[in-house]
């Protein structure tokens, strides 16, 4: 009961606004641009984003990085090379 207590009123404080926004719309066109067709890269982003659902990600970080996030590992697993600088297009940062 108490936690169920405490659960209402972070809820409350939040305005009940706890609904996480889903990247897959900003994958989709962050592949777009970048001009990305493999459909390996793109089949393996998306399910990086969906794995991510299983864990905390979405608490964590933004939806751009997750999105961002997916295709940097994707390329990586394929050997696929990214333009020098296009997580700045997307306002992340590169950290692989």
């Amino acid at each position: 009961d108490r936690t169920t207590d405490l659960e209402m009123i972070i809820l409350n404080e939040l305005g009940y606004h706890v609904q996480a926004r889903h990247p897959i719309g900003l994958l989709v066109n962050y592949l777009n641009a970048l001009e990305i067709d493999d459909p390996k890269i793109n089949q393996t982003s998306i399910n990086f984003v969906n794995d991510a659902l299983r864990s905390v990600v979405f608490v964590c970080f933004q939806p751009n990085i997750i999105a961002a996030s997916s295709i940097a590992l994707a390329c990586e697993k394929f050997e696929f090379r990214l333009p020098q600088y296009w997580h700045q297009v997307f306002d992340c940062e590169n950290n692989l």
